[in-house]
């Protein structure tokens, strides 16, 4: 199962609604295939390739931040130093969240130790 299970039945009423055309309706599906095809590398090229995609997404969550700062600094009528103060308790609050979700979720040296003894 992948994630055009949940799309097929309600993307395409939504799109005519829109205004989209059959044929663009069938490259948004198309586009997820041709991105998996696209994606297949060779094992010289998979790391820069993953330091690649780990700089755009860096690129695009100081994006959102940037937005998403200046939208609050606009919309509300708080203190600039409220707001960003605010903003980043909470995204320090989610990165140590997200820590402790991946020390014990994923696989870890540390808990291999803890609990087993291996080294």
């Amino acid at each position: 199962m992948n994630a055009d299970t949940f799309l097929i039945p309600f993307f395409p009423p939504v799109a005519k609604e829109k205004g989209i055309s059959d044929t663009e309706i069938g490259i948004v599906f198309s586009a997820f295939e041709f991105s998996k095809l696209v994606s297949y590398v060779p094992n010289q090229a998979y790391l820069p390739l993953c330091i690649i995609v780990r700089m755009i997404a860096g690129c695009g969550s100081a994006c959102i931040v940037v937005c998403g700062m200046s939208i609050l600094l606009k919309a509300t009528s708080y203190s600039n130093s409220t707001i960003i103060g605010f903003t980043w308790s909470l995204m320090i609050l989610a990165w140590c969240v997200s820590i402790f979700i991946n020390l014990f979720t994923g696989p870890s040296p540390l808990l291999d130790f803890i609990f087993h003894g291996k080294q």
